[in-house]
């Protein structure tokens, strides 16, 4: 075998640092995706459950025939149906990587 510099164990050359950081590179990435991920999911948790208490309102504004109300509720509920697709959109375009 060849002579080897023990004087250089545990030093990187050029092209192993390079390698690391873009393993560094691709695990904050991937870690990045999954916080962003969790933060779709809770969000839309979040307004779904919203959803539901005015959708719930709405029906107890019709039953007791205020239509003004009840149309007011079932609009924002509409309003907050938009944000979930956008957010659901969002989600799925970050699982495809874009």
């Amino acid at each position: 075998g060849g002579y080897r510099d023990p004087s250089k164990d545990g030093q990187q050359g050029p092209e192993d640092q390079k390698k690391k950081r873009e393993r560094d590179a691709a695990r904050a990435k991937r870690d990045s995706t999954e916080g962003q991920i969790e933060m779709y999911k809770k969000r839309i948790e979040d307004l779904e459950r919203s959803q539901r208490e005015i959708e719930r309102k709405a029906y107890q504004a019709s039953d007791a025939g205020d239509d003004e109300r009840a149309d007011n509720l079932e609009f924002r509920s509409d309003q907050i149906q938009k944000k979930i697709n956008g957010f659901r959109d969002s989600l799925a375009d970050l699982r495809k990587g874009k």
